[in-house]
């Protein structure tokens, strides 16, 4: 996966959803993320849609674009390649969970967890975090 040119020295979260189902709790992901961290991070929806057939993917961007904040369509990313390797490095389990990768100031992953967003979760997102500044 190619990260954005804005990612470059800085270090972010990428809340992946490797299906349909996991697009709430992504979304929840993000938004109890974004308020704890601040603007300290940048946090990134990843969508995963490398199995779905091309003729309907632009669909699917759209729809997913358009329940997305115009704010926040910047911080909205698409895979349509190398989902096998993605999986690899989030660890990938279980299909409809969220999956949370923090990323350094280098791109490199420095913690990774999977599931829906709860408060143990979030408290271990903003620990790793501050070991980062």
């Amino acid at each position: 996966m190619i990260l954005p040119e804005s990612l470059k020295g800085r270090a972010a979260v990428l809340i992946v959803g490797f299906s349909k189902s996991s697009q709430n709790a992504v979304k929840e992901w993000d938004t109890r993320a974004r308020k704890e961290l601040g603007d300290g991070f940048d946090v990134y929806q990843v969508a995963v849609l490398e199995d779905a057939p091309r003729f309907v993917r632009g669909m699917i961007v759209h729809a997913m674009k358009g329940s997305t904040p115009v704010a926040r369509q910047d911080h909205f990313l698409v895979v349509v390649k190398g989902e096998a390797d993605l999986k690899k490095v989030a660890d990938f389990t279980a299909g409809d969970d969220p999956y949370l990768l923090l990323l350094d100031d280098h791109g490199d992953i420095r913690w990774r967890t999977h599931g829906t967003a709860n408060d143990e979760r979030l408290r271990e997102l903003v620990g790793e975090t501050r070991k980062l500044k």
